[in-house]
């Protein structure tokens, strides 16, 4: 006996959309919880940047001299050199394994250091960042780097814009030693900027493609389009998890805002 009731497959739909964004967000929120919890460690990372001022190239090259404080060279760079520590446990003087209880910068062969290095930005005055030069290396040290805790430092030297620039030294409860970091300056909001930019187009991808489902399964009359729906939305909605969360850890263990390269 028909009573006038049909069935609407739409309304299943939407029910299955909002159960997926139900069990998403639990998910997500389960996630954060787990990332929190991970995140005290010690997490070391260093970046640099560098300028060529001036050298003995191009058409003029056999014709022009640079002297650096009297002395012939044939170029002259700056670069800056920031190191932090990104995670939440704290490293202490004491953790570095070196019997003097510091970090060694070096560069590439053949680089000369002209003049003391010095220090442009540090996080905080209680650190007691030092940095003390020789003509090939640097020593870098600390009394103590909290949670975004570091300083930057600036080197002229003979090198050029490619020079490597290593920073070494054993620190207890980080076997894979301080992480060099790409330097790319961007600005928090930047960041915040592809988060949701990221989270809305993505939210508007499922959406869509909810809608469009029905389409692609032969039976649109039984509980097919529903399972179907419920999986297709599952599937997105992870990626989107999975998305938020690598943004959420690329912030958390980015350059400080404070301890950019930019002067």
């Amino acid at each position: 006996m028909n009573l006038g009731l049909t069935y609407d497959w739409r309304l299943d739909l939407d029910m299955n959309l909002w159960v997926a964004i139900i069990l998403s967000l639990a998910i997500f929120i389960v996630q954060l919880i787990l990332d929190k919890l991970r995140e005290r460690s010690k997490r070391p990372i260093y970046y640099y940047k560098t300028e060529e001022i001036i050298s003995e190239t191009g058409e003029f090259a056999n014709d022009i001299q640079i002297h650096f404080k009297q002395e012939k060279v044939a170029r002259v760079s700056i670069t800056r050199i920031g190191l932090a520590n990104v995670g939440k446990e704290p490293i202490d003087q004491t953790d570095i394994k070196n019997t003097d209880h510091k970090l060694k910068v070096t560069f590439g062969n053949g680089v000369r250091i002209l003049q003391e290095p010095r220090i442009l930005k540090k996080s905080r005055k209680d650190i007691d960042f030092q940095v003390a030069g020789g003509d090939k290396e640097l020593t870098l040290s600390f009394y103590l780097l909290d949670y975004r805790d570091g300083a930057v430092v600036e080197v002229v030297h003979t090198g050029n814009k490619n020079t490597k620039v290593d920073i070494g030294g054993a620190i207890i409860g980080v076997p894979k030693g301080i992480i060099e970091r790409s330097y790319k300056h961007a600005s928090n909001k930047v960041k915040h900027y592809h988060v949701v930019s990221g989270s809305i187009s993505t939210a508007l991808l499922i959406f869509v493609i909810l809608k469009l489902a029905p389409a692609f399964v032969v039976d649109i009359s039984g509980n097919n389009v529903s399972w179907f729906a419920l999986l297709v939305s599952l599937l997105l909605t992870a990626g989107l998890i999975l998305s938020i969360v690598d943004h959420a850890k690329q912030y958390l263990r980015s350059i400080p805002a404070s301890l950019s390269l930019e002067t």
